[in-house]
């Protein structure tokens, strides 16, 4: 994304104008996109390849557009609430259940029971051995019940973990 921001307006109470702009560093302001034939959602996730994916919450797809803006269907049929790209990049998809879609659009169920926004920390790799077992473990945060969440995996499988509400005031996941 060469350092842009990308913001999201709803637009009115029926999807009717709206649009994701592009704030350059310098913070000028685009039109990226203007969705006048879906609902943007706000789960706006940029890949690798300076791909912006874009949730649809009418129609329940996922959209592609390439730096230049161009549009393609990723996937449909999920009704997306978050997305979030790992350092291998697989794109995460949340809407109650978690699905991984593998930088070449194959889809598995990642977890389910969940719904709420995703994120992969800053300079944080995704998986992390917490618990020097020398597996890979995950950090998850819901910004619905302000809960986190690790995870202990083995091949991929949920082996056990630890949750609890989120730190108060100003604390931080430092080091994370």
């Amino acid at each position: 994304s060469a350092g842009n921001l990308f913001v999201v307006d709803g637009g009115d109470i029926d999807g009717l104008g709206a649009a994701i702009y592009k704030f350059t560093p310098g913070g000028n302001r685009s039109t990226f996109v203007s969705a006048n034939t879906f609902c943007i959602g706000p789960g706006l996730a940029i890949n690798s390849g300076n791909n912006l994916f874009v949730p649809d919450w009418c129609f329940g797809g996922i959209y592609k557009f390439t730096p230049g803006g161009a549009r393609t269907t990723f996937a449909s049929g999920l009704s997306p609430v978050g997305l979030a790209f790992d350092s291998a990049g697989n794109l995460f998809v949340d809407n109650g259940t978690i699905y991984k879609f593998t930088p070449g659009g194959v889809r598995t169920t990642f977890a389910s029971g969940f719904g709420g926004f995703l994120a992969f920390g800053p300079a944080t790799p995704i998986a992390t051995d917490f618990n020097n077992d020398g597996r890979p473990d995950y950090l998850l945060y819901n910004g619905s019940t302000h809960q986190t969440a690790v995870w202990y995996m083995h091949n991929n499988v949920h082996v056990g973990g630890a949750s609890g509400p989120a730190h108060p005031g100003p604390w931080g996941q430092a080091g994370l």
